[in-house]
């Protein structure tokens, strides 16, 4: 029996502080050294420490480019709105 789910179809994302994050946008780097302590996590005390510094590292890689987007999609310029819209607020006119 085969299985119709193409792995190109298959998203792997992760949440940070609330902000989930397709792995995919994640540089090739952060993407492997979260892997890796990933796996870890259940075997040391400590990866669980080094997986929430690398999930910082993470935010502040892709949390510009989300921001960019946001504001795009807003069409309203200036930080409040792109702020508003990444907190998933509307504005009030």
């Amino acid at each position: 029996m085969s299985n119709n789910t193409n792995d190109s179809d298959v998203r792997e994302c992760i949440s940070v502080n609330g902000v989930v994050i397709d792995l995919g946008d994640v540089s090739h780097n952060l993407r492997s050294q979260y892997h890796s302590v990933s796996r870890r996590l259940g075997m040391h005390a400590e990866a669980q420490d080094e997986l929430k510094e690398i999930g910082e590292r993470i935010l502040a890689e892709v949390f510009p480019k989300m921001a960019m987007k946001a504001a795009v999609r807003s069409k309203v310029s200036g930080d409040h709105a792109v702020a508003s819209r990444l907190m998933g607020f509307k504005k009030k006119v």
